[in-house]
């Protein structure tokens, strides 16, 4: 699954899956896993979890509107 993968099912901007994972927001899109993600930043697959769990309610949180 790709970060793209993960905003698009979650129905959030990429910036915030981006920003949760520490990925440059400016940078290209990559066709990265979270497997080679977490790996790369010696994290489990729950801590990226957790990492974007908390991302998307803090967004949803401040945009209610949006995130119907």
């Amino acid at each position: 699954m790709t970060p793209r993968y993960v905003a698009q099912s979650y129905r959030v901007p990429p910036e915030v899956i981006q920003n949760a994972l520490d990925l440059d927001v400016d940078a290209p899109p990559r066709r990265i896993s979270l497997e080679s993600l977490a790996a790369q930043g010696d994290l489990t697959l729950n801590e990226l979890q957790s990492r974007v769990d908390t991302a998307v309610a803090a967004w949803r949180a401040a945009n209610p509107r949006r995130s119907q």
